[in-house]
């Protein structure tokens, strides 16, 4: 007699946003005992975003390119995905959008919603951690 494999109960996304700090509902998990994390930090304009540990800006001599290096992993690097790295020195997202927009001559929106962008790739990676004020 072979065991048939069960099917695993998988949480509603309502049950597992009862999970999270601060929503006023006592913590709940699904059938087999596993609560969502807490949900990522939003980009606001007064986080700060910075390499973690591990993770460095880095030129590939050979190739003549820009990479991100992290554990077991790397990233090329274009001119925009660098000036935006080079820029993570502490200060805050919306500093930094300044900072770029003025240096580009670009609309700051434009700006602001590249940088977002590239940034929240990159936290999903976890290349990139935010720090919040």
């Amino acid at each position: 007699m072979t065991a048939q494999p069960q099917a695993a109960s998988v949480a509603s996304p309502d049950l597992l946003a009862a999970n999270i700090p601060g929503s006023g509902a006592a913590p709940r998990s699904d059938a087999a005992g596993f609560t969502a994390p807490p949900p990522d930090p939003a980009l606001a304009a007064d986080t700060v975003p910075f390499l973690p540990r591990g993770v460095r800006l880095a030129r590939d001599h050979v190739r003549d390119m820009a990479i991100l290096q992290a554990p077991e992993r790397a990233m090329q690097l274009d001119a925009v995905g660098q000036a935006i790295l080079t820029a993570l020195d502490g200060r805050t997202l919306g500093a930094i959008v300044a900072d770029l927009a003025a240096r580009y001559a670009a609309p700051a929106e434009q700006i602001d919603a590249d940088v977002r962008q590239f940034l929240q790739g990159l936290i999903d990676r976890r290349m990139v951690f935010v720090r919040m004020p």
